[in-house]
């Protein structure tokens, strides 16, 4: 019995063989341009905002906040309640003013620190500290400015009056 050999010369090795480099140039092609994306957005990232994981004792952000607390309560009485703000991250950087919030705590031993943001902190602070406050950003009315400094500001909070 005779095998009908049509099609399986040297012609057909030869498209097997390319359209499989195409299909492997095709995998590497789409490789690099996810990694390109990828490693693009992420330098941007880094560049809006430091993660939460980079807050340890010691480290840049740490001693910033550190200086700017010391510089901004020094003139605030022991046992006060100081009600604390900080930026909020960008999406998937974690809550970086929770963050600061607890360092602001641990730097202010002798205070009362609220999450500005929280729930009654206007209505139970004595003092607000804001650190990076937006651009543009202004006190409220009655609110007295203790201490203006690059970044942020301390104020006494005062009732309004109707």
């Amino acid at each position: 019995m005779a095998r009908d050999r049509r099609g399986t010369g040297p012609a057909l090795t030869l498209a097997l063989n390319i359209a499989f480099l195409c299909a492997v140039g095709w995998v590497a092609l789409g490789l690099v341009q996810e990694t390109l994306a990828h490693h693009h957005r992420y330098g941007e990232a880094s560049q809006r905002a430091v993660p939460a994981t980079a807050w340890q004792l010691g480290s840049p952000q740490a001693r910033r906040l550190e200086h700017f607390l010391a510089v901004t309560t020094a003139s605030i009485p022991a046992g006060s309640v100081i009600a604390f703000t900080a930026p909020r991250g960008q999406k998937g950087e974690g809550d970086q003013d929770f963050f600061a919030h607890m360092w602001a705590a641990y730097f202010l031993p002798r205070h009362h620190i609220l999450l500005g943001r929280g729930p009654g902190a206007a209505r139970e602070a004595t003092y607000w500290v804001e650190f990076r406050p937006p651009d543009g950003a202004t006190a409220p009315p009655g609110w007295q400015a203790l201490v203006r400094h690059p970044l942020g500001n301390a104020y006494r909070v005062q009732p309004v009056q109707p």
